[in-house]
């Protein structure tokens, strides 16, 4: 059975573009004339006669004869969008995601990601601690600033991953309801005219467990004898999401834990043969499936040196392995095609000094890396960060990037560029 799609406005609007474009390609699968099954207008004048050989019709008479029907807004004019988009959900009970062409407050970690496994409160400002909460949730909370409802799994994987989907979807319609959320005053809420994604885009794995370096910045210790009986199994994570549908672009973040030494890492590389994957490591360990995924394009690496020395790395990362990373580095970034990221956590007086600096960024030079992450420590706050050495050190920083023209990204807006501007 084909695709049903019914077509909201039926002006000229509409005859532009559906008659200019008989394939109109519509995000995130394509919406074809000969999918559609009628057209709506509110102007009774136009109801009972027929549009491009389409009858058109009241919305009412539309729903009840389609009732699974996509909708696609074939309006011109900005605000009649948003109106009829809010008036689709709120009167007529229509889910967002089968709404296109609309115009709605929308943020893309909400409707692309999936966060799932034991997060560590990272972005509530306590990094420290270990809360244990095997869940769903859609992003990080805008830093720590709101706390988005999360979905405990319980041990029952797809009865959760149901709920999250329901909890996303109902999100997503309440803000454009005005309705209070958790998200509600998020910096990253915009309003936009894309159409929402019927597939995932985005997944966070996060229940990696075991690292083979003590970061000052981590809470590695608290990692030791943890209960890992209840961790997600990536095999079943993953079988879900495909049959949700995941994006052929999409990409899955592997992280929270160190994947080159993890037991069962053969039988999560097999499901990602056919996937753009983000590794997460530290970069200790030389790992043939990272080297292959980023000479064929579809691997992504990030990884945290934060120094630019022997002696500060051995003073972040609790191990003497400098000399072993920069070489594995070395190898990562020979014939790439994939991206290569490298991250620098700023610690107060341990790595915000001119030679770490300088020496970093002569590596990734070298490196020819794609973007230079600058983040703070997420168990400290402002006041920590609020002296003259970091705030000098900052500053150079970002000067020294933009003279050797080094892309770079700030992960930390609370902090970092506080002290910038």
């Amino acid at each position: 059975m084909s695709r049903q799609v019914i077509f909201y406005g039926a002006g000229e609007h509409a005859k532009k573009i559906l008659g200019k474009h008989p394939k109109l390609k519509i995000t995130p699968k394509p919406l074809p004339l000969e999918d559609g099954v009628c057209f709506v207008d509110s102007d009774v004048k136009k109801q009972g006669t027929y549009l491009m050989g389409l009858p058109v019709l009241s919305i009412e008479e539309a729903l009840n004869l389609y009732k699974d029907a996509d909708i696609y807004i074939s309006i011109g004019n900005f605000e009649d969008k948003k109106t009829v988009y809010k008036e689709l959900i709120k009167k007529y009970g229509v889910k967002w995601h089968k709404i296109y062409g609309g115009v709605r407050l929308s943020c893309h970690y909400l409707e692309k990601f999936i966060v799932c496994g034991y997060h560590e409160c990272a972005f509530g400002g306590k990094a420290g601690k270990d809360c244990g909460m095997h869940s769903f949730k859609s992003c990080c909370s805008d830093y720590g600033k709101n706390a988005v409802a999360t979905v405990p799994i319980n041990g029952d994987l797809s009865r959760a991953f149901n709920q999250f989907l329901e909890l996303r979807f109902k999100t997503i319609e309440n803000i454009n309801l005005g309705i209070p959320t958790k998200c509600d005053n998020c910096i990253e809420l915009k309003e936009i005219m894309d159409d929402p994604p019927n597939q995932f885009y985005y997944l966070i794995y996060n229940e990696l467990g075991i690292c083979n370096s003590k970061c000052c910045y981590c809470n590695y210790e608290e990692r030791l004898g943890r209960d890992v009986s209840l961790d997600v199994d990536f095999i079943e994570l993953m079988k879900l999401v495909n049959e949700y549908g995941f994006d052929k672009e999409g990409i899955v973040e592997l992280c929270n834990g160190e994947i080159t030494i993890n037991p069962h890492k053969q039988e999560i590389y097999s499901l990602l043969r056919d996937k753009r994957v983000m590794f997460l490591t530290n970069g200790l360990v030389y790992d043939e499936f990272i080297q292959k995924k980023l000479l064929d394009g579809t691997g992504i690496i990030n990884i945290s040196l934060d120094c630019g020395t022997r002696e500060t790395f051995i003073k972040v990362k609790g191990i003497d392995g400098y000399n072993r990373v920069i070489n594995n580095l070395k190898k990562y970034s020979s014939g790439k095609k994939g991206i290569f990221n490298i991250k620098y956590i700023v610690l107060p007086t341990i790595n915000d000094n001119i030679k770490d600096i300088d020496n970093f960024i002569q590596l990734c030079l070298e490196l020819k890396v794609d973007s230079v992450h600058i983040s703070h420590n997420l168990c400290l706050s402002y006041k920590d960060y609020n002296n003259q050495q970091t705030i000098d050190a900052v500053k150079y920083f970002i000067e020294r990037l933009k003279k050797n023209s080094l892309p770079y990204e700030l992960y930390s807006k609370n902090i970092i560029e506080k002290l910038l501007y």
